[in-house]
């Protein structure tokens, strides 16, 4: 797994998890290892973003049915899903659809830069179909206690099972 975030054209942050090990490239090209807690971070990001809540199970994810919830004056069915370090993400779906809306997380976004944790809610846009499968394409995520931006994500491209060099993975010498 591999995440680029680039800022105006610019690298800001690399952080990337080889199968083995995390390591991270940044703004200036300095490469750096992950601590314990990053590298968690990063494995269940992979697990949210690559794998469906009828695969949780099978990961060692608990997935649990809260009843609906109403945010911002619409009704949400609200599941949560407990990982085995006790770290609990709450998803909001649209009880018509079932796609995931909203997405609540008590979390250091980068603990390896700042462990500071913090009340986060996502919320999901621009669902398009690729391959049978509804992905989202743009999601922003904003501090819950401060309404700041924290992050946005605008995906431009999904292949399925694309050909991807092994050693894009790989951590970088410097």
């Amino acid at each position: 797994m591999r995440i680029d975030i680039f800022a105006d054209g610019q690298r800001v942050l690399t952080e990337a998890f080889d199968g083995e090990s995390g390591w991270q490239m940044f703004g200036d090209g300095t490469v750096a290892g992950m601590t314990e807690a990053g590298e968690e971070i990063l494995r269940i990001g992979i697990i949210k973003n690559l794998y469906g809540l009828s695969e949780m199970a099978d990961l060692g994810v608990t997935v649990s049915y809260l009843g609906s919830e109403v945010i911002a004056g619409l009704s949400y069915e609200k599941v949560d899903l407990t990982f085995a370090n006790d770290y609990v993400t709450h998803y909001f779906l649209d009880s018509e659809t079932g796609l995931r809306i909203r997405q609540r997380d008590d979390v250091a976004l980068h603990p390896d830069i700042d462990d500071t944790i913090q009340r986060f809610e996502t919320v999901y846009s621009d669902f398009r179909t690729i391959g049978g499968v509804v992905y989202s394409f743009y999601d922003e995520k904003r501090d819950i206690d401060t309404g700041e931006l924290a992050q946005t994500t605008q995906v431009e491209e999904i292949i399925h099972n694309g050909e991807i060099d092994p050693t894009f993975f790989e951590r970088p010498e410097g």
